[in-house]
């Protein structure tokens, strides 16, 4: 029998959502025909396999929330957790997501009064349209940029970035913002140590916790917890 020479995925990106929920992008290929075949049959079964362990995980879920100041004491008490400096070129990043994800979400009035609707709006009818596509791209970069020029008084942020280091090159970001009490975790490692910062991942995101509010209603901080907790 001949061989099969399909590569697996090679790495993994998790991203905690303090504006949404979670997302797993899968870094790698599977080449040809049958393997676009058989790629659409696992992501259906994947897909249910999911929608059954969030099913289970909605109905043990109980309220017990906790800030963002007790999981900043948790993470540096239990897994040694470092708070990185705001000069520092991934805080400086991170600061600036933030802004611009909170602009978008509080301050959508203010920049359009400026000249700068949402990008939704601006969205290209016809994604087949390459001009169209990259010249949305570009507004969107104008949007950023006019976002973070947006006085901060606007959009007042105590934001704070803090790193786990688990075994060599494996780091796992956990982004705060202290005054809405927003929490993102994320981290990208090989499939070797995938396990390691998973269970580390889901453990900050268990110990936030949730309210009996963000039950109620579906918030994205539990929606997020939900599928943490469900995803393998």
């Amino acid at each position: 029998m001949k061989k099969r020479n399909l590569k697996a995925v090679t790495a993994t990106t998790i991203i905690g959502g303090s504006d949404g929920p979670t997302s797993i992008f899968l870094v790698g290929k599977t080449g040809g025909r049958q393997g676009n075949l058989l790629r659409r049959f696992r992501d259906r079964w994947q897909f249910r396999q999911m929608q059954k362990r969030r099913a289970r995980v909605m109905s043990v879920i109980s309220p017990k929330p906790h800030t963002t100041d007790e999981v900043a004491r948790y993470i540096r008490k239990k897994y040694r957790a470092v708070e990185l400096a705001a000069k520092d070129s991934r805080a400086q990043e991170g600061y600036r997501n933030h802004k611009t994800s909170l602009v978008y979400k509080e301050q959508s009035e203010r920049m359009e009064q400026m000249g700068y609707p949402l990008p939704d709006k601006k969205r290209p009818p016809d994604f087949h349209d390459r001009a169209a596509v990259e010249k949305w791209y570009e507004y969107m970069k104008e949007y950023d940029e006019a976002a973070m020029g947006l006085d901060d008084s606007f959009v007042p942020m105590d934001y704070h970035i803090y790193q786990i280091q688990v075994g060599y090159g494996c780091v796992l970001d956990v982004e705060m913002e202290k005054i809405r009490g927003l929490l993102n975790v994320s981290f990208s490692t090989t499939k070797k140590n995938r396990k390691v910062l998973k269970k580390i991942w889901r453990d900050i995101y268990r110990y936030y916790g949730v309210s009996q509010e963000d039950i109620k209603n579906s918030t994205d901080r539990y929606l997020t917890l939900v599928t943490v907790l469900a995803e393998r």
